[in-house]
C-alpha cells in the first residue's frame, strides 16, 4: 500500500488502524483511537484521503492538544512543524494555518491540494515534526 510507503519512509510513527467501509459516510473520517471509515464515493478512496485521515488518527483535530496547544488564532504555534514548512517553501516566515480539525498547507484536506507526489512527502515530514512538537496521539517521537 502506497500510504504505508510514505509513512514508513518519512515518519517514525506507529499506529494500529482499523479501516472500514461505511456507505453512510459521505466522505471519510477517522479518530485518534485509530478508527477510519471510507464512504461509497470513489473520489475519496485514494492516497490523499488515506494520508489525511491518518493525520486524524495521529491526533490532528481529534485531541485536546490540537485545539488547546497547537492551534491558536488560526495558526499552528509549536516550532518544529513550522520550521519544516519554512524549509519546504523556502520562506523564513511561513507558518502553518489550522482550525479545530484541519491544517494547511500540505494537510491534504482536498483532492485539489495535491499537485505532485511531493505533497505526500511534505505531509509526512510535517506530521513527523508535529510529533517532535509533542503531538501525543502519534506516539513518542524517536528520531
Amino acid at each position: 500500500m502506497r500510504t504505508l510507503k510514505y509513512l514508513f519512509n518519512y515518519t517514525s510513527a506507529v499506529k494500529h488502524v482499523w479501516v472500514n467501509y461505511d456507505p453512510g459516510v459521505p466522505t471519510a473520517d477517522a479518530n485518534n483511537e485509530g478508527w477510519m471509515r471510507f464512504g461509497a464515493s470513489s473520489s475519496y478512496q485514494n492516497l490523499r484521503t488515506m494520508l489525511h485521515e491518518m493525520n486524524h488518527t495521529f491526533g490532528t483535530g481529534t485531541i485536546s492538544w490540537w485545539t488547546g496547544t497547537a492551534i491558536s488564532g488560526g495558526k499552528y504555534q509549536p516550532t518544529n512543524a513550522n520550521l519544516i514548512l519554512q524549509q519546504i517553501n523556502n520562506n523564513a516566515t511561513a507558518q502553518l494555518s489550522g482550525d479545530s480539525q484541519h491544517w494547511w498547507p500540505y494537510g491534504l484536506n482536498q483532492n485539489a491540494e495535491v499537485s505532485s507526489s511531493w505533497d505526500y512527502v511534505y505531509n509526512c515530514l510535517i506530521i513527523e515534526a508535529m510529533r517532535k512538537d509533542g503531538l501525543p496521539a502519534a506516539g513518542t517521537y524517536n528520531p
